[in-house]
């Protein structure tokens, strides 16, 4: 039990051995197995409720800030599953993020992302929609640069998983012409 709390101490508080920061810098160097160890790891501790019945500002606090490393650590399985071409798990992920917070446009990119990897571009175009609907609704505003970006050309998504992707992921998008980065949609 001691060992569970400290873990969780030590993933809300940012240390360095945190299994979140952990994950990241993995993912960064390129090792995704590592990335995806230890960002499920982040996902499971900070997935438990913390303090069940405690009510106070300090709780609450707590609570705020191991929801936001969840988030954070699904957001790094997601990114992991695009590299890897899970298209369909990263999917499920950009959406538990979206179902966390749906006004959080990190979520609303790696979904875009997704969508147009596995070739749906016009599902992309519709992730983008709502995202404009939801922040229009909710906040008065806009999609920030970066969502709209995305999503004026969601093909670009689709192209860079062929032509930086592995030779598994261009047969698997169907690339027909790797010197323009051009695929077969």
């Amino acid at each position: 039990m001691h060992e569970a709390r400290s873990t969780r101490s030590t993933a809300a508080r940012g240390d360095q051995k945190s299994p979140l920061l952990c994950g990241r810098a993995a993912l960064k160097g390129g090792d995704l197995d590592g990335a995806a160890g230890h960002a499920f790891v982040a996902r499971l501790i900070t997935a438990r409720p913390f303090l069940p019945g405690v009510e106070g500002i300090w709780v609450d606090e707590w609570r705020r800030k191991l929801q936001e490393l969840r988030i954070r650590a699904v957001e790094c399985m997601a990114d992991v599953q695009l590299e890897r071409g899970q298209t369909s798990a990263a999917i499920q992920s950009a959406e538990l993020v979206l179902g966390l917070d749906e006004l959080r446009e990190s979520g609303w990119r790696i979904l875009m992302r997704a969508h147009a990897a596995a070739g749906n571009v016009g599902t992309a175009l519709r992730a983008f929609e709502r995202s404009r609907l939801t922040l229009h609704e909710q906040l008065g505003t806009v999609p920030d640069r970066q969502v709209s970006t995305s999503a004026g050309n969601p093909w670009r998504f689709h192209r860079e998983q062929c032509h930086h992707g592995s030779a598994s992921a261009a047969l698997r998008h169907d690339c027909v012409d790797r010197r323009r980065g051009c695929c077969g949609l």
